[in-house]
């Protein structure tokens, strides 16, 4: 339950830097506000990759039939955005722009890798059946 609302509360803590990155971007700021804006998403990922842990410790908290190779790629695949989301957060005090365009494109790989992977379960699932 804690790792589950820490999650809940740095997403919702995600509005400020926002807020902060939208209003101070052009400014001399800018490597402030970014800095901030993804060091939120350091602190988010580590707390989902201390809730996948937890639920994927046992497979009591996951849905059913899901293999360990479905848990192992799930794991690698977020596990990946740690030292993503500190390289952004390094690069954020001299290139804000680059940063952000790190973020943005770990984003869109997991757009595009998550899919992969639920579909990938979905056909071991099919297949057991």
């Amino acid at each position: 339950m804690f790792s589950n609302g820490l999650i809940l509360f740095l997403v919702s803590a995600v509005s400020y830097p926002t807020s902060l990155l939208a209003r101070f971007f052009n400014g001399e700021a800018s490597a402030a506000v970014v800095a901030i804006y993804t060091g939120i998403f350091v602190l988010i990922n580590l707390a989902y990759n201390l809730l996948w842990f937890l639920a994927s410790r046992n497979k009591n908290l996951l849905r059913p039939g899901i293999s360990d190779v479905a848990i192992r790629k799930i794991q690698n695949n977020y596990l990946f955005g740690f030292p993503v989301y500190l390289i952004a957060l390094i690069c954020s005090f001299k290139a804000p722009s680059v940063a952000l365009v790190i973020i943005l494109g770990l984003w869109i790989f997991w757009a595009l890798s998550s899919g992969k992977i639920e579909m990938g379960i979905k056909k071991e699932l099919e297949s057991e059946l």
